[in-house]
């Protein structure tokens, strides 16, 4: 079955009948730096996707300007469309340079017994960070802003990681992270989960090669006030609820009302 729309063979399943988007913005509850930037308060985008009588959520922490690329850019592309077929809409939905473009522009050395080393920069020096690793011990990581299976690709060519960093909320959702961890597995490299640990816990559940979840306080903090279901890392580990769909999930509109401004 061809998609007149898509670009190959779609999946049959029920068509999603809406996009609704809601932004959020919450204040931190102490003052917060990372070294290159401080701030006050996050902003998430949350997507509420129906198809067949049901609903899909998922979110990112972004600028309030990607909401208005998913109703206005993305949202079109999507609806209409077979809710299984995640693939294809991928690729579609990726395929304008103007999207890309717009997405990209909303989202906008230790001691030697220590096992990790994060660059800060992002990746934006492959040469340099690949010169670093050559002279640490500790293995580097790097990749948390990479936009596509591509960032990831020349992160890996580079010699620039021990360990590929994929963020399911930037890298291109849950198909891209997969995409990702296969791509760092070919490699014989592991993947490390990018902070929304409660959206990582259970795509990183079906990649052998994660080695852990960055358990990052603000987005900890914001998913367990806005959502029945948040996983709890008591002893440095968390464990999916098989019983639950999806990643298992369910906005409290109360708790999380307060804080829309879109």
């Amino acid at each position: 079955m061809r998609d007149a729309r898509g670009s190959g063979t779609s999946v049959s399943g029920p068509a999603v009948t809406a996009l609704e988007t809601a932004v959020y913005v919450i204040p931190t509850d102490v003052p917060e730096a990372d070294g290159t930037l401080a701030w006050d308060r996050t902003t998430m985008v949350l997507v509420t996707a129906r198809a067949g009588g049901e609903q899909g959520l998922g979110w990112s922490y972004a600028s309030a300007a990607a909401q208005t690329v998913i109703t206005e850019m993305l949202a079109g592309l999507v609806t209409g469309r077979s809710a299984l077929d995640t693939a294809e809409l991928y690729v579609d939905a990726n395929g304008g340079y103007s999207v890309g473009q717009a997405v990209r522009v909303a989202e906008e050395l230790s001691t030697i017994d220590v096992s990790w080393f994060e660059e800060p920069a992002s990746s934006q020096d492959l040469a340099g960070l690949a010169m670093i690793r050559r002279q640490v011990r500790p293995d580097v990581a790097a990749g948390e802003y990479s936009w596509s299976l591509a960032d990831s690709a020349r992160l890996i060519d580079a010699g620039a990681v021990d360990c590929l960093q994929l963020d399911v909320t930037r890298c291109g959702g849950v198909t891209e992270f997969l995409r990702g961890a296969a791509l760092a597995a070919a490699h014989q490299l592991q993947v490390s989960g990018h902070c929304a640990p409660n959206l990582h816990a259970h795509v990183g559940a079906a990649v052998p090669n994660l080695r852990h979840v960055e358990y990052f306080h603000d987005h900890q903090r914001i998913e367990r006030l806005f959502f029945d279901g948040a996983l709890d890392p008591a002893g440095g580990a968390m464990s999916p609820d098989l019983d639950r769909p999806g990643h298992g999930l369910t906005l409290r509109h109360d708790d999380a009302e307060p804080y829309r401004r879109g």
